[in-house]
Protein backbone atom coordinates (compact mmCIF):
# COMPACT_ATOMS: atom_id res chain seq x y z
CA UNK A 1 0.00 0.00 0.00
CA UNK A 2 1.02 3.42 -0.56
CA UNK A 3 2.14 5.79 1.93
CA UNK A 4 -1.37 8.31 0.98
CA UNK A 5 -3.51 4.98 1.24
CA UNK A 6 -1.96 4.50 4.91
CA UNK A 7 -2.33 8.00 6.29
CA UNK A 8 -6.15 7.80 4.86
CA UNK A 9 -6.66 4.86 7.06
CA UNK A 10 -5.02 6.25 10.38
CA UNK A 11 -6.74 9.33 9.73
CA UNK A 12 -10.10 7.42 8.93
CA UNK A 13 -9.79 5.14 12.26
CA UNK A 14 -8.50 8.10 14.24
CA UNK A 15 -11.93 10.55 13.00
CA UNK A 16 -14.75 7.54 12.63
CA UNK A 17 -14.56 6.35 16.02
CA UNK A 18 -14.57 2.94 15.04
CA UNK A 19 -12.70 0.80 16.30
CA UNK A 20 -9.20 -0.52 14.45
CA UNK A 21 -10.85 -4.09 13.83
CA UNK A 22 -14.34 -2.64 11.96
CA UNK A 23 -12.33 0.12 9.78
CA UNK A 24 -9.02 -2.73 9.10
CA UNK A 25 -12.61 -4.72 8.00
CA UNK A 26 -13.57 -1.96 5.62
CA UNK A 27 -10.40 -1.29 4.25
CA UNK A 28 -9.79 -4.78 3.88
CA UNK A 29 -6.72 -5.10 5.74
CA UNK A 30 -5.01 -6.94 8.67
CA UNK A 31 -5.97 -5.31 12.09
CA UNK A 32 -2.10 -5.46 12.87
CA UNK A 33 -1.26 -3.49 9.84
CA UNK A 34 -3.78 -0.62 10.77
CA UNK A 35 -2.22 -0.69 14.23
CA UNK A 36 1.38 -0.57 12.45
CA UNK A 37 0.33 2.42 10.76
CA UNK A 38 -1.47 4.04 13.41
CA UNK A 39 1.68 3.75 15.69
CA UNK A 40 3.80 5.15 13.06
CA UNK A 41 1.88 8.04 11.50
CA UNK A 42 -1.06 8.45 13.92
CA UNK A 43 -1.30 10.03 17.03
CA UNK A 44 -3.08 8.77 20.40
CA UNK A 45 -4.07 12.18 21.39
CA UNK A 46 -6.03 12.70 17.83
CA UNK A 47 -8.68 10.63 19.01
CA UNK A 48 -11.31 11.79 21.33
CA UNK A 49 -13.04 9.43 23.50
CA UNK A 50 -16.84 9.00 23.76
CA UNK A 51 -17.15 9.85 27.40
CA UNK A 52 -15.18 13.04 26.06
CA UNK A 53 -16.87 14.10 23.93
CA UNK A 54 -20.49 13.36 25.94
CA UNK A 55 -18.42 15.84 28.44
CA UNK A 56 -17.51 18.38 26.05
CA UNK A 57 -20.94 18.27 24.67
CA UNK A 58 -22.87 18.45 28.13
CA UNK A 59 -20.27 21.36 29.30
CA UNK A 60 -21.57 23.04 25.65
CA UNK A 61 -25.14 22.81 26.49
CA UNK A 62 -24.66 24.30 29.63
CA UNK A 63 -22.65 27.37 28.54
CA UNK A 64 -25.83 28.10 26.10
CA UNK A 65 -28.56 27.91 28.65
CA UNK A 66 -25.97 30.40 30.47
CA UNK A 67 -25.77 32.08 27.04
CA UNK A 68 -29.68 32.31 27.21
CA UNK A 69 -30.39 33.33 30.52
CA UNK A 70 -27.72 36.13 30.53
CA UNK A 71 -29.41 37.32 27.64
CA UNK A 72 -32.92 37.81 29.00
CA UNK A 73 -30.83 39.20 32.08
CA UNK A 74 -29.49 41.78 29.76
CA UNK A 75 -32.73 42.41 28.00
CA UNK A 76 -34.61 42.70 31.54
CA UNK A 77 -31.64 45.64 32.55
CA UNK A 78 -32.16 47.68 29.49
CA UNK A 79 -35.88 47.71 30.11
CA UNK A 80 -35.10 48.91 33.88
CA UNK A 81 -32.48 51.38 32.54
CA UNK A 82 -35.02 52.72 29.92
CA UNK A 83 -38.17 53.08 32.57
CA UNK A 84 -35.36 54.63 35.12
CA UNK A 85 -34.05 57.14 32.45
CA UNK A 86 -37.60 58.42 31.25
CA UNK A 87 -39.01 58.85 35.52
CA UNK A 88 -35.51 60.70 35.54
CA UNK A 89 -36.07 63.00 32.87
CA UNK A 90 -40.17 63.85 33.59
Amino acid sequence: YNEEFKRNAVDMYLKSGKTQEVVANELGVNVATLQYWCRQFGSVEGRVSKASARGLEAELLAHKKELERLKRDNEILKKAAACASRKLCA
